[in-house]
């Protein structure tokens, strides 16, 4: 007959991959079967918390009579997903007995039991185990102020099992504001406390929170102060605090984040820090309001506000859509603009838009501007049988006809202006004929009249007239001395 001998949810322990947990018996029992209950199956306490529902099951016997003396026999059991218990059989041989039972899986719980023969060495039977039911209590921590006080006193044991129950604390009903305003709070500030402090601002990252934390208190007395080692000053470090909050997901991250809000705000600065303030502060509310905590924007710049606040209506915050809390923030700073004002027209789309009323009288109209007709030079003139020609293809609906007319006679149709422009060039392209002569010699230039002749007395000239004979001088004037060059 086969008796239970265990049933619960051991703790298990990290190893390598898995976990390890180990039952210990007051007396020798030999065992007869196991029993795994699933998650959310009926057992004697409840139900199930078995998770998750699909690994291999390692068992460890301490059997005893053996050699080696404390030997290990090992087994194992596949445990799938069911909707009811699952039963493996151990039977351990007659004249065997165990009192430790090690398990090891790749899970986070498991919740068994454990049956055994009713006469664990043969001849003794052994008494029916009874499972006590015990009531839940609530864990006894002690008090913040009491653990902060005692970690310059504690010892090194002590003092990491104090600072892992601040870590609890700050997780489920100790906020940061009441961290603040403890006397011992600069305790946490000591080597060691990263993950306490952490836990404390609401923060996922360990790195830095007790600097964050530091910068904190700091912030009031003087935000611009920076100390060796640190190169930010307390306000920078906050900011960067700040943000690190909006995008954590510590149960009480909004609340440190009001947290956080409330001791900027309060700070009495001007000039570009107060605008650098009116910028950051919006969508750091808005995203602490979307998370449950009370929050509220000091009177700062209603268009800064409300241009910082834009971005979060498309935000998101905990998995809920910040643009509700965006609009309450809003709403105060929106009624200090006019009516008619675009940057209200954007938060609210009900603000009438100015449209003229078929009876208003219209607007003058600008006259149109004058329409210039641009000749090509005659050299660059095409003959109108070319143009009638280029005319009638483009205009020719059948792909028997085969014509193929030259750039400068499509341009001639198409954009004679154009084509003009084009043949005026040193080189025109597309094998534009030019316009003119090309450019390159001084009687290009015959016939100009100049305002200011510059000319040029040579020291060589008998003359002393500069007028360019050969052997004799050069060119008279500078303009030409320069053309081509």
């Amino acid at each position: 007959m086969a008796e239970l001998v265990y049933h619960g949810t051991p703790t298990l322990y990290p190893d390598g991959s898995g976990r390890m947990g180990a039952i210990r018996f007051s007396a020798p029992v030999r065992l007869s079967s196991l029993r795994v209950i699933p998650e959310g199956v009926a057992c004697p306490d409840g139900v199930g918390q078995t998770s998750p529902s699909d690994f291999t099951l390692e068992i460890l016997l301490n059997v005893a009579p053996s050699d080696p003396i404390n030997a290990l026999a090992r087994t194992s059991a596949r445990v799938t997903s069911s909707s009811h218990a699952l039963d493996f059989i151990l039977d351990m041989p007659e004249g065997t007995t165990t009192r430790l039972v090690v398990i090891r899986a790749p899970a986070r719980q498991i919740t068994l039991s454990l049956y055994a023969h009713a006469d664990a060495d043969g001849t003794t039977p052994v008494p029916a185990t009874t499972i006590p039911t015990y009531r839940p209590t609530a864990l006894r921590l002690g008090t913040p102020e009491t653990l902060l006080a005692s970690l310059s006193t504690l010892e090194a044991d002590g003092k990491r099992r104090a600072l892992a129950a601040l870590s609890l604390l700050a997780r489920r009903d100790w906020t940061l504001e009441s961290a603040l305003a403890s006397p011992h709070i600069e305790n946490l500030l000591d080597e060691g406390a990263s993950v306490a402090a952490a836990s404390i601002l609401g923060i996922q990252d360990t790195d830095g929170a007790q600097t964050s934390l530091a910068a904190l208190l700091a912030l009031n007395s003087d935000p611009w102060a920076t100390e060796y080692p640190h190169t930010e000053a307390p306000l920078a470090r906050v900011l960067r605090l700040a943000d690190a909050q909006a995008s954590s997901s510590h149960p009480r991250a909004g609340e440190a984040l009001a947290t956080t809000i409330a001791r900027l705000a309060a700070l009495e600065v001007s000039g570009p820090t107060a605008a650098r303030l009116a910028r950051a502060l919006p969508p750091l509310a808005a995203n602490a309001m979307t998370r449950g905590a009370s929050t509220a924007l000091p009177s700062l710049d209603a268009r800064t506000v409300l241009r910082a606040l834009l971005p979060s209506t498309a935000a998101v915050a905990a998995g809920k859509s910040c643009a509700p809390s965006a609009r309450v923030l809003a709403t105060p700073f929106l009624r200090q603009l006019p009516r008619n004002d675009p940057l209200r027209r954007a938060w609210d789309p009900s603000v009438p838009v100015y449209a003229p009323s078929a009876s208003a009288s219209p607007m003058p109209r600008a006259s149109p501007l004058p329409t210039v007709q641009v000749e090509p030079p005659q050299e660059a003139r095409i003959s109108p049988t070319q143009v009638g020609r280029i005319q009638r293809s483009l205009d020719a609906r059948s792909s028997s006809i085969s014509l193929n007319p030259t750039p400068a006679e499509l341009l001639a149709a198409i954009a004679p202006g154009l084509l003009g422009a084009l043949s005026s060039a040193k080189a025109p392209p597309l094998g534009i004929p030019a316009s003119r002569a090309a450019h390159g010699s001084a009687s290009d230039y015959a016939g100009k009249v100049y305002s200011a002749h510059e000319f040029r007395r040579e020291r060589e000239m008998v003359s002393g007239l500069g007028v360019g004979a050969s052997g004799a001088g050069r060119k008279a004037s500078r303009h030409v001395d320069d053309f081509g060059s």
